[in-house]
C-alpha cells in the first residue's frame, strides 16, 4: 500500500463519512462495518504519520476545562452587561452635526492664516474670509 500525506487521508476519510480518532497509541476509524480491506491497509501504513497528526490536531483542541472556564466568563460578561444602566442620550452636539463642516472650512483656513491665528490668540482682527467662515461657524444655532 503506498503512503499519502496524513491531512489528505483524514480529509478524504472525514469526507467519505468515517470518523477518525486518537485515543493513546491506537487510531480509531469507523464506522466499522463500512471499512474495507484497502482502508485498513492506508491506515496501517501511514500510521506514524496519522498519530502525529491527530495527536497535533488534538493539542489544538482546547480541552474540557478550558471551554467550561471560557463559557463561564462568557456567562460573567453577560451578567455584568445586564446590569450596566441603560445608555444616556447623546449630547446635543451629536444631535445637530451639521455644524462639523463649518467647523472643519473655519480650522482649514485658520490654521494656514496668519492673520487668523493671530486672531485666534487675541492679537488684531481675522482676514475677510476668516471673518465670514467664523460667523457662519460661530453663529450655527447648535451654539446658541
Amino acid at each position: 500500500m503506498q503512503t499519502m500525506p496524513a491531512a489528505k487521508i483524514i480529509h478524504v476519510l472525514k469526507s467519505s463519512g468515517f470518523t477518525i480518532e486518537l485515543k493513546g497509541q491506537i487510531i480509531l476509524v469507523g464506522p466499522s462495518n463500512r471499512l474495507t480491506d484497502d482502508i485498513r491497509a492506508l491506515v496501517r501504513a501511514n500510521k506514524p504519520a496519522l498519530l502525529q497528526a491527530l495527536a497535533d490536531q488534538d493539542a489544538s483542541k482546547p480541552d474540557a476545562m478550558q471551554e467550561q472556564q471560557a463559557a463561564g466568563m462568557a456567562q460573567a460578561v453577560i451578567r455584568r452587561a445586564s446590569a450596566l444602566p441603560e445608555a444616556k442620550p447623546l449630547p446635543w452636539y451629536h444631535a445637530a452635526a451639521d455644524w462639523r463642516p463649518l467647523a472643519a472650512a473655519y480650522h482649514q483656513h485658520h490654521f494656514g492664516c496668519k492673520q487668523c491665528i493671530g486672531a485666534g490668540q487675541g492679537r488684531g482682527l481675522r482676514c475677510d474670509t476668516g471673518t465670514a467662515l467664523w460667523a457662519a461657524y460661530d453663529g450655527h444655532p447648535a451654539f446658541d
